[in-house]
């Protein structure tokens, strides 16, 4: 049942011509952002900083993640809405609330893939420039897609208890929080109300952002550290997978009482 379920996810979304024209417009802006930094190169006159190349592949992994964790949480939000609102259908069917989700799981692990599937030729042509390995590019991705799908289930979360818009603003504002707010309180505890955090709290804090993990994964800067004994790559990496598990057991819950 839950394969018939994910079958037709699949095909709902497949012909879908407004996701068709998001992944076109995606792959469109890495490609834009790889041309403009080497033609910058390229035009330059002036000498270039020997990390110019790190710094193009820094600011594309960030452009595509950015992408991605816009592009993932709408998905799930609208995947199960429309499974919501058609629960009179399902229900007549007996398909059980772990099936639901499981099927909604594989379909926003899929759109990840695909999402990342789209933008390998393009970090593969520019390795050789950029000096980066095809290892580094590999952990990119791996920190991507855990914090992707952590993304996408806060949005099938959400989605499971409001209605579709308000489940969006609400799923941005969490993903937003997570992304961006955990790398900014340091800065304004610091900057603006002069408290000073510890650096273990800083470090806990940053390391919540992919943003802040993948910057330091591409520079290879003090990946060495520790937070609570757990090496810096690792800690977000355990931390999201708790926050995964512990969203899923919560859309289990939710998705009964529908």
């Amino acid at each position: 049942m839950s394969n018939a379920i994910l079958i037709r996810d699949f095909r709902i979304y497949s012909r879908n011509k407004e996701y068709f024209n998001v992944f076109i417009i995606y792959v469109f802006i890495l490609c834009a952002v790889v041309f403009g930094m080497l033609w910058f190169a390229d035009t330059n006159k002036k000498p270039l900083n020997p990390e110019y190349g790190s710094n193009i592949f820094s600011i594309l992994i960030i452009s595509m993640s950015l992408a991605i964790y816009s592009i993932c949480p709408v998905f799930a939000v609208n995947i199960t809405s429309s499974e919501k609102n058609n629960i009179d259908l399902i229900k007549s069917t007996l398909l059980r609330s772990h099936q639901i989700i499981l099927s909604k799981t594989f379909v926003i692990i899929a759109n990840i893939f695909i999402l990342i599937f789209f933008s390998f030729p393009i970090m593969i042509s520019i390795m050789p420039i950029c000096g980066f390995t095809l290892t580094g590019l590999l952990d990119c991705y791996l920190i991507i897609f855990i914090y992707a799908l952590t993304f996408g289930m806060i949005g099938v979360m959400w989605s499971s208890i409001f209605s579709r818009m308000t489940a969006i603003s609400v799923t941005y504002i969490s993903v937003g929080i997570l992304s961006l707010g955990t790398i900014l309180t340091p800065l304004i505890m610091s900057k603006i109300l002069k408290i000073k955090l510890a650096l273990t709290i800083a470090n806990v804090l940053n390391a919540l952002s992919p943003f802040w993990i993948l910057s330091k994964k591409i520079s290879e800067t003090n990946l060495s550290d520790k937070i609570f004994t757990i090496p810096l790559w690792l800690f977000p990496i355990l931390v999201y997978f708790l926050i995964l598990l512990i969203t899923i057991a919560l859309t289990f819950i939710f998705v009964r009482r529908w």
